[in-house]
């Protein structure tokens, strides 16, 4: 709930200022900040301040989220429509690939040193990604796969990502899927994180769970990324790769939701649910993001960027307070 209300001030913020610097310079400067704001965060938790835990969630939560926003709006913005469905699928398993070791980086961090400690393993990996982003910008300065996407006089008619979304009824139903999707993703995490709770009972401990559990999600969807989505989307479009994610859902959902009707094993039940967890993360970063990413390419370019950063930092932030709105039930244990 307080990530949606505290991303609005910073979407106005960011749009204010976005459109007056290339896609690069965003990038780095996002990236510089992030690590400033993990070194900080990694002095706040040793000194044991209160409220550092949920402060963290919120600002690192809005900020890797931008990061997020700008890199897919540079993509869409470098490449036509034909070039993206042959390369987003492509270009999205190199995400996927990283979160083998960072997965795996955690897991080892928190059983050799502590959980804290894989916040300044996070700062020196973004140091090389800002180093890569400069790298790029040197690469094409002066081309336009690196100018500003929109020109100041259509900042003016766009008006703000709201007035942008509500003047394409595609954008409106891209904010109708994303609400959806994230409202189904808080309920699987807090299911998958029920799980793990149980099964563990210190924190390095459920940090090593969540390693090895990111290292496996990231093999998997990086694999499906590879051999599926591309053809997916060669072959029978954009919308059947919509549908593989509900699919999975459905299926490992109510697999669970029946072994735990009629007493499954209990072990039986947290393997479920971790195929559940696996497939739903999994496909949601891989298919699923690429086919969603695809659906802004044929935007108008003067809409694309502040519609796509309302969806990504506001609809995105607020569908996941309509979600702790609906697990009320489950947080206060009255289900």
């Amino acid at each position: 709930l307080t990530l949606a209300v505290l991303s609005f001030p910073v979407l106005l913020a960011y749009t204010r200022v976005v459109y007056r610097f290339r896609h690069s310079t965003l990038v780095v400067a996002s990236g510089a900040g992030l690590i400033g704001v993990l070194v900080a965060f990694w002095v706040l938790f040793g000194l044991g301040v209160p409220g550092t835990a949920p402060a963290f969630f919120v600002v690192s939560t809005i900020g890797f989220g931008l990061v997020v926003s700008q890199f897919w709006t540079w993509a869409a913005h470098v490449f036509d429509a034909r070039q993206a469905r042959r390369l987003f699928a492509l270009i999205g398993a190199g995400g996927l690939l990283g979160g083998v070791p960072g997965g795996r980086m955690a897991s080892w961090i928190s059983r050799f040193a502590d959980t804290r400690a894989t916040l300044l393993a996070a700062a020196l990996t973004l140091v090389a990604v800002v180093a890569v982003a400069i790298a790029i910008a040197r690469s094409v300065a002066g081309s336009q796969m690196d100018s500003p996407t929109v020109r100041p006089m259509e900042v003016e008619e766009a008006r703000g990502g709201l007035s942008a979304i509500m003047s394409s009824r595609l954008l409106m139903l891209i904010v109708a899927l994303m609400v959806l999707m994230v409202v189904v993703s808080q309920m699987v995490e807090i299911q998958f994180t029920w799980a793990v709770e149980r099964a563990t009972t210190e924190l390095d401990q459920r940090t090593s769970v969540f390693g090895v559990f990111f290292s496996l999600m990231g093999l998997f969807a990086f694999v499906f990324q590879i051999l599926l989505t591309q053809r997916i989307h060669r072959g029978i479009g954009v919308g059947a790769g919509l549908r593989v994610l509900p699919a999975s859902v459905c299926l490992f959902g109510s697999a669970v939701v029946a072994l735990m009707v009629f007493g499954g094993l209990p072990g039986i039940v947290y393997a479920m649910i971790w195929a559940l967890k696996l497939s739903e993360t999994g496909l949601r970063h891989s298919v699923d993001q690429a086919s969603r990413e695809l659906l802004f390419v044929p935007v108008a370019a003067n809409l694309r960027r502040p519609a796509k950063a309302f969806i990504d930092v506001f609809v995105q932030r607020g569908a996941k307070g309509l979600g702790a709105v609906l697990l009320l039930p489950v947080t206060f244990h009255w289900v």
